[in-house]
């Protein structure tokens, strides 16, 4: 799930930044996850209230997002997220205090490429036998959550801590890096710890440089000190791929086309989602047991202590993860048939068809958690079409999570930009809604 809505086309310097107060999050203390490139975009989890009816609690979530937004959406290069949704933006960019500015986005491209090339690599590394060593463990949690805290803390102040700051920062790189993140607990943490520690020497080379620039106004060091960022920028991207690589939610699982208990790749899922958005991606089932591991190694990655969602979309590999509960109600609606008319039923559903739209649009690049819902609710009724609902039932599925559902979402998730005729609307004037 996402937040705040930016046009990625406009955010390029932000490309490395690891994670961001919006979406679906975990823990501040407490929200939905994801927006990555590895950008995890979190849906929380809803909690049935004691007295019953559509009351559902949702803990506040963090986003998790390990490298932060590539600039343009993958596959789909020229576009902005609103252009490909058909939505307004926001908010604009805010410049970064301590960037040089390019005069094309041939820097962007080369970083989308190789981000392409990552995700092939990704499910190579999971199809190798890379999970044969198991889950991480928690020493090896531990490091990661060490390392994301620290990448965080310097990307605020690279990106807006001021010149002076942001300056320190980068030329103590190595010495921050070595205070707060200790050596790497496992051979398997080595290459993406080796790749941090080479992001710090070019930070490092990059501050010199930029001193160099703007203080004594040598320009000729300029081309030196674009490659210094661009370096440091790639080999963050590259450790973060590294780890990504080892998460669980990167193992291989069987094409399942049914209902099922066992955790898959669900393709009718996925063909559902493709129809709202050209980028690749996968739509992943998981088992309650399966699904805490794969949250426990969120949290992780976020930061935190413990992560509670229903699913969560990955920007960087393109992958919607979906709990056993999201995953039963899509099943109920798809293979088995289910139509109930009211109450409790109806509303999970309504849900789960809900989800499965909202976590496409954080793969096709939303980032704001309220835009991703309100294009979620819209889209809910084309969804459960595709899934085999008749015309007049997904209308009935979309009616009640807009009734009953969205106005007990948190607030991150709900706008008073979304509604019939309102700015969020993607067809005014027709007098449908949602």
């Amino acid at each position: 799930m996402l937040f705040a809505h930016e046009a990625l086309a406009g955010r390029a310097h932000e490309r490395h930044r690891l994670r961001e107060e919006d979406a679906h999050r975990v823990a501040q203390r407490g929200r939905l996850l994801l927006r990555r490139p590895l950008r995890l975009e979190l849906r929380q989890s809803r909690r049935r209230q004691v007295d019953g009816g559509v009351q559902r609690q949702r803990r506040e979530l963090l986003a998790l997002r390990l490298l932060h937004r590539l600039g343009l959406l993958l596959g789909e290069l020229a576009k902005a997220p609103e252009e490909i949704l058909g939505v307004a933006a926001e908010r604009k960019a805010e410049p970064a205090p301590f960037h040089v500015g390019h005069p094309t986005n041939v820097k962007v491209v080369a970083v989308l490429a190789s981000a392409v090339v990552v995700c092939a690599g990704c499910a190579s590394a999971a199809a190798d036998g890379s999970h044969g060593r198991g889950a991480l463990t928690d020493a090896e949690l531990s490091w990661i959550r060490a390392y994301v805290g620290w990448r965080s803390d310097l990307d605020r102040i690279r990106l807006a801590g001021g010149r002076s700051r942001a300056g320190q920062a980068l030329a103590g790189c190595s010495r921050s890096l070595a205070r707060a993140v200790r050596r790497e607990p496992s051979r398997r943490l080595r290459p993406a710890a080796r790749l941090v520690r080479r992001a710090c020497a070019d930070w490092e080379r990059y501050a010199v440089l930029f001193g160099r620039f703007y203080e004594r106004n040598d320009f000729g060091v300029g081309p030196a000190m674009a490659a210094a960022e661009t370096h440091a920028g790639e080999a963050s991207d590259r450790a973060v791929r590294s780890l990504s690589s080892l998460l669980w939610e990167s193992r291989p699982l069987p094409t399942i086309d049914r209902a099922s208990s066992v955790s898959r790749l669900q393709p009718r899922y996925r063909t559902t989602a493709n129809t709202l958005t050209s980028r690749e991606l996968q739509v992943r089932c998981w088992t309650s047991r399966e699904w805490e591991r794969v949250l426990r190694e969120a949290a992780a990655f976020e930061d935190g202590a413990a992560v509670d969602a229903d699913g969560f979309a990955n920007f960087f590999t393109g992958r919607i993860n979906l709990g056993p509960d999201v995953c039963k109600s899509l099943d109920d609606l798809t293979y088995r048939g289910k139509r109930p008319h009211d109450g409790e039923p109806l509303d999970d559903l309504a849900y789960g068809a809900f989800v499965l739209a909202h976590e496409t649009a954080h793969i096709a690049g939303v980032e704001n958690e309220a835009v991703a819902t309100c294009d979620g609710v819209q889209r809910t009724a084309e969804v459960a079409q595709r899934l085999g609902a008749g015309r007049s039932y997904a209308r009935r599925l979309a009616v009640a999570y807009w009734g009953r559902v969205y106005p007990q979402e948190p607030g991150e998730y709900r706008t008073v930009r979304c509604g019939p005729n309102r700015p969020l609307d993607r067809s005014p004037g027709d007098g449908v809604w949602p």
